[in-house]
């Protein structure tokens, strides 16, 4: 009884923390320093570690998200679906595609056994899209349990134009660019202005409004350049948009996994 007593103080943190938004710092600071307390008490057992790093996600500690994640994924098999279905989330939403990748290949294959708050298709299209892997998010689109509103409409469009050709090496460069920094990331579709969709990306940094803003600049300046050659030189910016934003705007990860589609 006296081993399994962490066990159940990790569960029970958990359940409150996913009831959370970033922007209840004191109290997701309070529940993180519960589930050091947690780890501590169950060294090597990941998942009291998998609470934890779900709460380095949401109290913006990027870097040290990443290390414990790497930590976690040579014992993930002592982890049960639920466990990793949310590791999968962190992993998609702080930018470890590859490894989201594995994972989520793997949990497809028990996918009557995820939690329903879990929306396995629109975590693969973030990892998918993240990576700039156009034939696994065309194939997870069309395998999806449920429709994908106007993603398929918007691959056409990306690839009518030649957007799509070039889209891995677009990727890496904003890969590059916010590594170790990024702790959530959302993807929009909208109407365009200029084009049928546009979609729009949201990073969310726990950094200061200049860090962000320079990010964002920086992002801004090396698509360009990648783009300049291109019959896209302009019109990369109406299809796809890197929008850089602070932690404490974005929502309940956990009840709104994890995208928003018009």
């Amino acid at each position: 009884m006296a081993e399994s007593a962490p066990l159940e103080e990790a569960v029970e943190i958990f359940n409150d923390l996913v009831q959370r938004a970033p922007e209840e710092a004191d109290a997701l600071a309070r529940l993180e320093w519960r589930l050091r307390s947690v780890v501590r008490a169950r060294h090597g057992d990941p998942l009291p570690e998998v609470a934890l790093l779900y709460a380095l996600m949401m109290t913006g500690k990027a870097q040290e998200a990443g290390l414990l994640s790497d930590r976690i994924w040579h014992r993930k098999h002592l982890l049960g679906i639920e466990q990793l279905a949310t590791y999968l989330i962190v992993l998609a939403q702080i930018g470890s595609y590859e490894n989201a990748t594995v994972l989520f290949d793997e949990l497809r294959q028990h996918r009557a056994s995820i939690p329903g708050t879990t929306n396995l298709d629109s975590i693969g299209v973030v990892i998918f899209w993240g990576l700039g892997d156009l034939d696994r998010l065309a194939s997870t689109i069309a395998e999806a349990s449920s429709p994908m509103g106007v993603w398929p409409a918007f691959i056409d469009e990306i690839t009518e134009v030649g957007f799509a050709a070039q889209l891995a090496e677009r990727q890496a460069i904003v890969r590059e660019k916010t590594a170790g920094r990024q702790v959530f990331n959302q993807l929009v579709l909208t109407p365009g202005t200029y084009r049928a969709w546009q979609l729009s990306r949201y990073v969310y940094l726990n950094e200061d409004y200049a860090s962000r803003l320079a990010l964002e600049e920086e992002i801004r300046v090396s698509l360009d350049e990648h783009f300049k050659d291109s019959n896209l030189s302009i019109d990369h910016w109406e299809l796809v948009n890197e929008i850089i934003v602070p932690i404490y705007s974005a929502p309940c990860w956990y009840k709104n996994v994890m995208l928003s589609a018009a």
